[in-house]
């Protein structure tokens, strides 16, 4: 894959944004991101209960996205996470998104 604002994708890359988009939670992330540059943590938990049937809590929800979920999406390089926000890290963010898309969230 290449896009005109990245380049050409390395493999590793790719396999960091397949490994991104191969959760539910991560995709409905990416989804909310897409249409704000920026969320706070409790609003995407919120988010996800909304949009899911998992029988769990925003605050079990937060949970997971602040020690699982958003470290993996930082380290793929598509947002940067301080804790409390998260925000689309460009031109990555666009990459991802376009991929995103093409993934039934």
């Amino acid at each position: 894959m290449r896009t005109e604002t990245t380049g050409p994708l390395s493999p590793e890359q790719l396999d960091q944004y397949h490994r991104a988009l191969s959760n539910q939670w991560r995709r409905i992330v990416v989804s909310v991101l897409d249409r704000r540059r920026a969320v706070r943590l409790t609003e995407l938990a919120d988010e996800i209960v909304r949009r899911t049937d998992d029988d769990q809590s925003a605050d079990r929800v937060a949970l997971a996205l602040r020690h699982c979920h958003l470290p993996l999406l930082a380290d793929a390089r598509v947002v940067e996470f301080d804790g409390e926000t998260v925000r689309r890290r460009q031109p990555w963010f666009g990459t991802l998104s376009e991929l995103n898309q093409r993934t039934a969230v």
